[in-house]
C-alpha cells in the first residue's frame, strides 16, 4: 500500500509543478461535456489533490477524500494559499464515506479498485459518471528502469487497462476510453537524492545498476538533474444509463 511521507510529498510536488498531467485530464473531461459549473464531484484517493485542483475551475464543488492525514494536510494548505474555496478535503476511507446525496461524477486516479468489485461501490456514490484514470500497463517503462531492473511485485500487481477492460466487459459494462500520455518526470537535486528516490519508489539499491541507469537516463539540468518519464494512462468513463447493466451498476 502506498504511504505518503515527507520524502514522497517533496518529490511529487516537485514533479507536479512541471507537468500538465492533471490539467490535461480535466480538460479532456470538459471537452467531453462531463463537467459543468453545477457539477458536484468526488475525488477518491485524492493524494496531494492535484486532480482536485485541476477540476475545480470547471465545477461547482470537489470533495477530495484520502486516508492520509499528511496528504489532506498538504491539500488544505494548498487551497488556503491559492484561495481555492470550492474544494473540501476530508481525511477518510472512501469506502466509509456516506454523503447526504450522490455526486454527479466520481473520479478515481491511480488508486486501484476500478477493475474490481469495488467499482460498484464507486458507482453507487455517483448519479451520472464514474471516471477512472489508470496506467496503460502495470509497469511499462517508468523512468526507463525496465531496461535495467526487473519490475517490483507491487507494480506487477497494479491494475491496468487490460485488467480493467476485462472486468468491465465481463460485467457487461459499456465504457469509453481516452488515451492520456503526458511527460511526468522527476526533478532531482543531487545523485544522493537520485539514489534515495530509486530506493523509495522501486526498492533499487544496487550501485552498479544505478550507475548504468543514471548514465543512460538521468539528464543534467544546470547544477541539478531531471529523470524523464512519459506517464502512459487511460481515462475510462462509465456513464449511468448508457445500457441496462450500466444502469444496474449505479443502483
Amino acid at each position: 500500500m502506498f504511504v505518503w511521507n515527507e520524502y514522497k510529498i517533496k518529490w511529487f510536488e516537485k514533479a507536479a509543478h512541471l507537468t500538465d498531467f492533471y490539467e490535461g485530464i480535466a480538460r479532456k473531461c470538459n471537452e467531453r461535456d462531463l463537467l459543468n459549473k453545477s457539477s458536484n464531484v468526488l475525488d477518491v484517493g485524492c493524494g496531494l489533490g492535484y486532480l482536485s485542483v485541476a477540476l475545480s475551475p470547471y465545477v461547482n464543488s470537489v470533495t477530495a477524500l484520502d486516508i492520509s492525514e499528511e496528504a489532506i494536510g498538504f491539500l488544505n494548505k494548498k487551497c488556503s494559499e491559492q484561495g481555492t474555496s470550492n474544494i473540501k478535503p476530508i481525511t477518510c476511507d472512501w469506502k466509509k464515506h456516506k454523503p447526504e446525496k450522490r455526486y454527479d461524477i466520481v473520479f478515481i486516479c491511480y488508486c486501484g479498485g476500478f477493475g474490481t468489485e469495488e467499482f460498484f461501490k464507486l458507482a453507487r456514490l455517483s448519479r451520472k459518471y464514474v471516471v477512472g484514470i489508470i496506467p496503460t500497463s502495470s509497469f511499462g517503462d517508468n523512468f526507463g528502469i525496465s531496461r535495467f531492473f526487473k519490475p517490483v511485485k507491487a507494480h506487477m500487481k497494479r491494475e491496468n487497462l487490460s485488467s480493467v477492460s476485462d472486468f468491465l466487459e465481463q460485467n457487461n459494462i459499456v465504457f469509453d476510453n481516452i488515451e492520456h500520455n503526458c511527460e511526468f518526470g522527476q526533478p532531482i537535486d543531487s545523485m544522493e537524492e537520485y539514489k534515495s528516490f530509486m530506493e523509495h519508489y522501486f526498492d533499487i539499491k544496487d550501485d552498479d545498476l544505478l550507475k548504468k541507469h543514471s548514465e543512460a537516463c538521468l539528464k543534467k539540468k544546470g547544477k541539478a538533474y531531471y529523470l524523464p518519464n512519459i506517464k502512459r494512462s487511460n481515462i475510462i468513463i462509465v456513464e449511468n444509463g448508457l445500457c441496462s447493466d450500466n444502469y444496474k451498476a449505479f443502483q
